[in-house]
């Protein structure tokens, strides 16, 4: 039977799992959030024997996949509109489809990796982090407020700080441009007097910066993980994201860290998330900042041989994981 990868069209990391599960000789199906109608015809109905779902995929037109047949379920969100034909009623019709496909998909005993419901979830930083700190993992001291007194009286005990978003940075502008909010840099002399003055309104996350000898991005599903070093210039950037020149250099993680993040991820719900870590300066502790349960690891298969991409060590797991369920 095959895995089913559903994911915008426009997702890399979805390609690429689906070109490895291909270079593996596993059956793979890919269903594209933003293509639903490319399809001309779609139905969910009561068969009567056993197997009430009936779905042609929109990239395959004319097959027919029931969510019996797949092994896993490899779900990345959508995050761009689905392109209907009716712009009046767009958002209603996004949410129709959004209602019928997932309704269907959910009724498979397939392992999910991971149920949307599941991302949401895990997604909140504040409750990651306090998992991290019960399970024994180091993480900065933060805090997350309104109040621009409290801000202040924070950055002046903690000295060197950086401000990141609550949730995460990727929005839409009044003129539909895309836009993306990376983790900066504050001293004191940065911040509002007043709490309506901070940024957007909204509530702020500041932290501690933890003085870094290197940042690491791991990429996890189950037991798998494969982690980076990544390097750059942070002294004009604190975010290795928007920076100019960043290398990539394939790490080992300790059994210790390898365990905590499991247990994290458990305790979240999911199966699948990026982590990433700060290897603090002097005694080289590894400090959490958050895991991602959408996260993105493309790019990060140029940096290591073909036959060992995350890609390739995603596609294993899920199969792993089928023979396990």
């Amino acid at each position: 039977m095959p895995h089913l990868v559903v994911a915008p069209s426009t997702d890399l990391s979805g390609d690429l799992v689906v070109e490895a599960f291909k270079a593996l000789g596993v059956g793979v199906w890919r269903l594209c959030q933003d293509h639903f109608f490319d399809c001309p015809e779609w139905e969910c109905r009561e068969l009567g024997d056993g197997d009430p779902l009936l779905i042609p995929s929109s990239s395959m037109t004319g097959v027919e996949l029931r969510p019996s047949q797949v092994e896993t379920i490899f779900y990345r969100p959508l995050r761009v509109p689905v392109s209907s034909p009716n712009v009046d009623a767009g958002e209603f019709i996004e949410r129709e489809w959004r209602h019928f496909v997932m309704g269907a998909l959910l009724q498979s005993a397939a392992p999910w990796v991971n149920s949307p419901y599941a991302n949401v979830r895990a997604s909140h930083k504040t409750w990651q982090l306090h998992l991290a700190r019960k399970l024994g993992l180091a993480v900065p001291d933060t805090l997350v407020t309104t109040s621009a007194k409290h801000l202040r009286k924070f950055v002046a005990r903690k000295g060197a700080c950086v401000v990141k978003p609550v949730s995460y940075g990727w929005f839409q502008d009044s003129h539909s441009n895309e836009r993306v909010m990376y983790t900066r840099r504050v001293v004191l002399d940065d911040l509002p007097q007043r709490s309506d003055q901070l940024l957007l309104g909204s509530p702020t996350l500041i932290q501690e910066e933890v003085s870094r000898a290197f940042d690491v991005r791991m990429t996890v599903l189950g037991r798998w993980m494969q982690a980076f070093a990544i390097s750059w210039d942070q002294e004009s950037d604190v975010d290795w994201r928007s920076a100019a020149d960043v290398s990539y250099t394939p790490i080992d993680v300790a059994r210790e860290i390898r365990e905590k993040v499991y247990s994290l991820h458990q305790s979240l719900g999911i199966h699948f998330g990026t982590v990433d870590f700060v290897v603090r300066k002097g005694d080289g502790a590894w400090v959490f900042l958050e895991t991602n349960p959408a996260g993105q690891w493309g790019w990060l298969d140029q940096h290591v041989g073909k036959g060992d991409t995350p890609s390739v060590g995603i596609a294993r797991a899920l199969v792993s994981l089928h023979r396990s369920a």
